[in-house]
């Protein structure tokens, strides 16, 4: 079914969980520490040791190499999820994509 149910913690290992998307969320204050500027952007992606790995939408790989697309627990509207989105020259922390896309993940430690 295509109803959405809010299961931050089911996708992570015990212990762990999703961050927050959208304009208040995790991913936000993420960028607003480490980034959030074109001129911080390689600080940001350094700080999340992590490669852009780009995305796949259902029939081949994207961008791999050129941007990174991370999932988070908050949608914006049925159909899309917030994500953070990281590119040489931008960091979006309220980006969002269809639910459908093959995007990467990082998982936090709850507290």
């Amino acid at each position: 079914p295509d109803t959405i149910i809010d299961t931050p913690q089911d996708i992570c290992p015990a212990n762990w969980r999703m961050p927050t998307g959208g304009n208040t969320g995790e991913y936000y204050s993420l960028a607003q520490k480490y980034g959030s500027d074109a001129s911080n952007t390689n600080s940001l992606q350094y700080n999340l040791s992590t490669p852009l790995s780009g995305y796949y939408n259902g029939s081949s790989a994207l961008y791999q190499g050129s941007y990174g697309y991370w999932w988070s627990s908050t949608y914006n509207v049925s159909s899309n999820m917030y994500s953070l989105y990281v590119s040489p020259t931008n960091v979006d922390p309220n980006y969002y994509g269809p639910r459908n896309y093959g995007l990467s993940m990082r998982c936090l430690m709850s507290e």
